[in-house]
C-alpha cells in the first residue's frame, strides 16, 4: 500500500468514486512520461488509484454513502463484535465487525437499508495499553506475594483471567497469545504484565516481626 493514496491523487477520504476517477484522469494527463512527467510519480499515481478503486481501501461509492466512526473496546478488538452499536453521528447501527479491527481500519457496511463506511476508533482502557499487537498491563502485587514467589491471577484483554507465577519483578511477565488479534497473521500478540509492588509501612518493630513471622509460616 502506498503511504497516502488520497494525498497522491489529491482527494480526501470523503471523496466519491466519481471524484477519484476525475482526479486520476486529470493527474494522469499531467504526470504521464510522454508528456514530460516522472515515471516514478506516474507509477505512484497508478498504484494509489488501484488501491482506492480496487476495494483495497473502502471509498464512498456515491454521495449518499456516509462515513461514521465506531469506537471499539480492547475486548471487542480481540473478539470482534456483532450487534447494535452507536456510531459518531448518534445512529445505532447493526454491525458485524471482525476480530482484529484496528484504529483507522475502514469497512463498508449496510444497516437499516443505508450504506456506511465505518472508521474504527480505539477506546482507552482502564487496565491495558497497546504496543503494536501486544497489550501491556500494569498490575499491583503485595510485597509478601513477591517474596514468596506466589502465583497470582491477572486479567487479559479478552475478558478472561490467567494465572502466572511471580519470579522476577524487574522484568515483565509475558503471556503468549493473550494480546491483540492480528487478522493478517491470524494470531494474537502477547500480554506483557509489569508488576508494581505495594511496599507496606511498619509503625514499629512489632509489626515488622509479625510480617516476618507470616512469611515463615507460609
Amino acid at each position: 500500500m502506498t503511504n497516502n493514496p488520497w494525498r497522491i491523487l489529491g482527494v480526501t477520504k470523503y471523496s466519491t468514486q466519481e471524484e477519484i476517477q476525475s482526479a486520476y484522469k486529470k493527474q494522469a494527463m499531467q504526470k504521464h512520461p510522454d508528456r514530460g512527467g516522472s515515471v516514478k510519480e506516474f507509477q505512484e499515481l497508478n498504484q494509489a488509484y488501484k488501491e482506492l478503486m480496487g476495494n483495497k481501501i473502502p471509498v464512498l461509492t456515491r454521495p449518499t454513502t456516509k462515513l461514521v466512526h465506531v469506537t471499539l473496546t480492547i475486548e471487542q478488538q480481540v473478539l470482534g463484535y456483532k450487534g447494535m452499536i452507536e456510531c459518531s453521528t448518534g445512529e445505532i447501527l447493526d454491525l458485524n465487525i471482525p476480530a482484529g479491527a484496528r484504529v483507522n481500519d475502514k469497512f463498508k457496511v449496510k444497516s437499516k437499508g443505508k450504506e456506511y463506511i465505518i472508521n474504527i476508533q480505539e477506546a482507552e482502557d482502564e487496565l491495558f495499553t497497546r504496543e503494536g499487537f501486544n497489550a501491556i498491563l500494569l498490575h499491583r502485587v503485595e510485597l509478601e506475594d513477591v517474596l514468596l514467589g506466589k502465583t497470582i491471577t491477572v486479567p487479559t484483554p479478552d475478558g478472561s483471567e490467567k494465572q502466572v507465577k511471580i519470579k522476577n519483578v524487574q522484568k515483565p511477565i509475558t503471556i503468549l497469545g493473550q494480546g491483540l488479534y492480528n487478522k493478517d497473521k491470524r494470531k494474537r500478540g502477547n500480554l506483557n504484565v509489569i508488576l508494581r509492588v505495594n511496599i507496606p509501612t511498619f509503625k514499629n518493630n512489632q509489626e515488622v516481626d509479625k510480617f516476618i513471622k507470616r512469611l515463615k509460616d507460609e
